[in-house]
């Protein structure tokens, strides 16, 4: 079938197209113009160079966060405003897992695939990540998606009941960025897995296969019900007693 996905929870606007015969296409572009005024012509271009229609779409796939907050409302609108109006099925991924999708090939053909775990690691800001733990190349969930400290992370793991097993095959996976290549150096340094750390970009190919298997597996999300994640809770507070006009 026809897929079409759209993430712009970092700081690209980025468009993966998938056709029947299975030929995938990628579309990024830096969300120099915002992401709302760049996710609608990406995805016609996306369309266009494919050799396609918007009707001949059969399944849609959004980005969730965790991320930019305004960049995630504009995927989720966009992408649920189109499974309405051309009444196809959409399914959605959060960051966290698109990554590990997206460092799977390369961790199966370093550690093979029976004893693999995954921990994606992105940059959140003020000294914070957001993580997650992973086993085996289907990617089981071993630990949630979670925003942590270098510190905190590094005790979660050194805590899990099976952590010497699971240090046998663990690989981290940072997002490209100082702060997030470095925690991961200092996680895996005090892990012992000094030669484990793959930088890894998100590819939207691997995480629209990655939803196309969850949906023939578990069938498509509620978009009524689908909501971004934001893993940090908001800054601004309501008055703890309220504001008189006078």
């Amino acid at each position: 079938m026809a897929a079409l996905f759209l993430d712009c929870a970092g700081s690209l606007t980025q468009v993966a197209l998938r056709l029947p015969s299975g030929q995938a296409f990628e579309f990024v572009e830096e969300a120099s113009q915002g992401h709302g005024t760049q996710a609608l012509p990406l995805i016609r271009h996306a369309l266009g160079q494919a050799g396609i229609e918007l009707d001949e779409l059969k399944l849609l796939a959004v980005g969730r966060g965790p991320g930019s907050f305004n960049g995630v409302r504009v995927a989720l609108t966009t992408m649920k405003g189109l499974a309405f109006a051309l009444r196809v099925p959409l399914i959605a991924a959060h960051r966290l897992e698109a990554l590990a999708a997206s460092a799977l090939p390369a961790l199966v053909s370093r550690a093979g695939e029976s004893t693999l775990s995954c921990i994606p690691l992105i940059d959140a800001g003020r000294g914070q990540y957001y993580w997650a733990l992973y086993e085996g190349a289907e990617l089981r969930e071993r630990h949630a998606p979670t925003l942590a400290s270098m510190e905190e992370i590094a005790a979660a793991l050194a805590s899990e009941p099976a952590a010497a097993s699971l240090r046998s095959g663990l690989w981290l996976c940072p997002l490209p960025s100082g702060e997030a290549e470095m925690a991961s150096d200092s996680i895996a340094h005090r892990l012992d897995l000094e030669s484990r750390v793959e930088p890894t970009e998100i590819s939207p190919a691997a995480t629209l296969e990655l939803l196309q298997g969850r949906y023939r597996r578990q069938g498509a999300d509620d978009p009524v019900a689908l909501e971004a994640m934001h893993l940090r809770a908001f800054d601004a507070k309501l008055p703890a007693t309220p504001l008189r006009l006078s």
